[in-house]
């Protein structure tokens, strides 16, 4: 299920929606802008001449049916062996979608979805039920923090009897606060499985070096390699702070190897349903952001203008007219060709701009925000601590609190 790949740096893995990876095995070759090929779009070819993607994330939760899902990018993995492809892909175990769902997922469907994700991902998630259940009020069956935990270990005991232990699953753990967190960790420490899962944004970055330190204190990292991976987070300043604490950790639990990786579907649902295009990434001392640039679809239908961001090795062959044509009725819309150009041009300005705030965090550049610099600082003096107990009191400190919570 997962041949270890140590990445340089942290890692954002893209989630990839059901739109991308179908449509691309569809599109017609004689529609593609000149000079592209289908296999260009395929983000796991790493002979393609745009964006080659390392590591990506897709949900069980998309898949229609489980035992005989739809040919798309994902499946073809297993049947064209000649394009190489080394890419890693994690596997959600549809959490957040069976939380909504009217009833708990039957024995069955836990099966089914433990037999996808072994099929068809390197490394996958354990199905849990995210606390949202709960405190959105979105499920009948799931009304408190126990209500979670407790169909989160009902699955886990599922996937421990079909075999999880032998694959590579993360072991997923839910929290709102410290305490939350813990009594969470408490109850599925005792699945030993190959690594494990966060909602970043519910942990913030002070919990989140907080579980890390507790995993270390607990013996997690004595072992051969592991895997740390932050769930629906990808901002510029979070993924700069994820590469900040991967050096450290890895220090710190060496000979362990170790990754962090980190995902959101932005890119795509921009790309998608917003119909919106990244702009190149602003980067100065007071602010991080990637604009968002609205498709026109009057304006642009048609047009041989050149598409109005060109910062990403797609967009040197892109126009304006290659995102939006006449249908049938000669009305003006994105045809699933333009989806897919705009969402790959996308997923490249996220993946770039994220590698050039760690290059000028790197070297504490004055042309990022001081505030990042600041919990840099409190990350390098935490993990420099000489006992967990030590790194313990510097994370409560006043001042390593304040940088760590104002990083963004």
């Amino acid at each position: 299920m997962n041949n270890f790949l140590e990445f340089t740096s942290s890692h954002y893995a893209p989630a990839l929606q059901i739109q991308y990876t179908q449509s691309v095995v569809k599109v017609m070759l004689d529609k593609l802008p000149k000079g592209l090929n289908l296999q260009d779009l395929v983000l796991f070819n790493q002979s393609s001449n745009l964006i080659k993607l390392e590591v990506a994330l897709y949900s069980a939760g998309l898949i229609g049916n489980l035992t005989n899902p739809k040919n798309c990018m994902v499946t073809q993995r297993l049947k064209i062996k000649s394009q190489a492809d080394n890419a890693i892909l994690i596997g959600d175990s549809s959490g957040f979608q069976e939380a909504k769902a009217p009833t708990p997922p039957k024995p069955k469907k836990i099966v089914d979805i433990f037999n996808w994700l072994i099929t068809y991902c390197n490394l996958a998630m354990t199905l849990d039920v995210p606390l949202g259940a709960a405190r959105e009020d979105k499920s009948p069956h799931y009304r408190t923090f126990r209500d979670c935990l407790g169909q989160t270990l009902a699955n886990l005991d599922t996937f421990t009897n079909l075999g999880a232990q032998d694959y590579s699953f993360l072991n997923v753990v839910q929290g709102q606060s410290i305490e939350e967190i813990n009594f969470w960790y408490q109850h599925v420490k005792k699945y030993k499985l190959y690594g494990w899962a966060l909602p970043f944004k519910c942990f913030g970055l002070t919990g989140f070096i907080w579980f890390l330190l507790k995993l270390i204190e607990d013996g997690e990292f004595d072992k051969d390699n592991t895997w740390i991976h932050c769930l629906g987070v990808s901002d510029l300043s979070s993924a700069a702070m994820f590469n900040v604490i991967i050096g450290h950790l890895r220090r710190k639990v060496a000979p362990c190897k170790v990754n962090i990786t980190f995902d959101s579907s932005s890119p795509f649902l921009a790309g998608g349903k917003l119909l919106s295009a990244y702009g190149a990434p602003v980067i100065s001392s007071s602010k991080l952001s990637i604009p968002q640039i609205r498709v026109d679809k009057p304006k642009w239908c048609g047009s041989s203008e050149l598409f109005p961001s060109q910062y990403t090795q797609i967009s040197r062959y892109l126009t304006k007219g290659d995102i939006i044509n006449r249908d049938w009725d000669n009305e003006a819309i994105a045809s699933n060709l333009g989806y897919l150009l705009l969402q790959n041009h996308n997923t490249e300005t996220a993946l770039r701009a994220i590698g050039t705030v760690n290059n000028l965090l790197a070297v504490d550049s004055n042309q990022i925000p001081i505030c990042l610099v600041k919990a840099k600082r409190a990350i390098e003096h935490i993990f420099s601590s000489e006992t967990i107990n030590q790194a313990l009191v510097r994370l409560s400190c006043t001042d390593n609190v304040m940088s760590l919570e104002s990083y963004k």
